[in-house]
C-alpha cells in the first residue's frame, strides 16, 4: 500500500472482509508512491497490491505480474467528492452553486466520453472517447504523443456518477471502517461535514 489510511488500506479491508479473513493475519507494507508499489510486486519484495488498470494492463502484457481479480469483483466504495470550506459554503453559496453546477457539466462530458458501453459491456472507444482523452491527456501526460495520452486516459478512467450524487451510505460505511481500525476518532459523524444540498 502507498500508506496507512490510504484508499488502498482500506481497499485491503474489502477485501478481507469479502473473503472473511482478519486484516490483522496479512502484513501491510506502506511504500509512500505507486512506483515503489509497482516496483515492489515486479520484484517480489511483496505478495500482491492493488494496482490502476491502466499500469496493470501494460505489466501484465509483458509477464511482470499476474492478474488475481478486479478490485470491482470485491467492492466499489465512494472514492471522490468535491470539498469546500464551511466559511464559502456559508458566506458565498451561490459561488458554490455555480462550481458544482459547472463541474456536473464536466461530468456529463465525462460520461459521454468514458462511460458508454456496447451490448457485451465492453467500455466504446471512438471519436468523442480519444478527443477527450487528448484533451485531459495534455495536461495529465504532457510528454506523451495525443494518442498515448488518449489511450492512457481513456485506460485509467473510472466510474463518476454523471450527476455527481454522493452515496452517502457507503461514506458512513467508510467512516465506520476507519473507526475499527482506530484511524479516525470515534467522535466523527458524517451528518457533520456531508451537505447534500447542492445535488439532488
Amino acid at each position: 500500500i502507498t500508506q496507512v489510511g490510504s484508499s488502498f488500506h482500506y481497499q485491503l479491508g474489502q477485501i478481507a472482509t469479502a473473503n472473511g479473513f482478519d486484516l490483522d493475519k496479512i502484513t501491510m507494507k506502506p511504500l509512500q508512491s505507486l512506483p515503489n508499489m509497482v516496483a515492489a510486486v515486479k520484484t517480489n519484495q511483496v505478495d500482491a497490491a492493488i494496482i490502476a488498470p491502466h499500469i496493470a494492463g501494460p505489466m501484465i502484457a509483458r509477464g511482470e505480474v499476474k492478474l488475481i481479480t478486479p478490485m470491482s469483483d470485491i467492492g466499489e466504495y465512494q472514492y471522490g467528492a468535491l470539498f469546500a470550506a464551511p466559511k464559502l459554503v456559508s458566506d458565498n453559496r451561490g459561488l458554490v452553486e455555480r462550481f458544482v453546477k459547472a463541474y456536473r457539466l464536466g461530468l456529463a462530458d465525462y460520461a459521454a466520453a468514458f462511460q458508454r458501453f456496447d451490448a457485451q459491456g465492453a467500455r466504446i472507444v471512438d471519436a468523442v472517447t480519444n478527443k477527450a482523452g487528448e484533451q485531459v491527456g495534455k495536461y495529465v501526460f504532457p510528454s506523451d504523443t495525443p494518442t498515448d495520452a488518449a489511450r492512457k486516459v481513456a485506460d485509467a478512467a473510472v466510474y463518476c456518477d454523471p450527476n455527481g450524487k454522493i452515496d452517502v451510505a457507503d461514506l458512513e460505511r467508510q467512516i465506520a471502517w476507519f473507526k475499527g481500525q482506530k484511524l479516525v476518532d470515534a467522535s466523527v459523524d458524517g451528518k457533520s461535514f456531508i451537505d447534500t444540498s447542492f445535488v439532488k
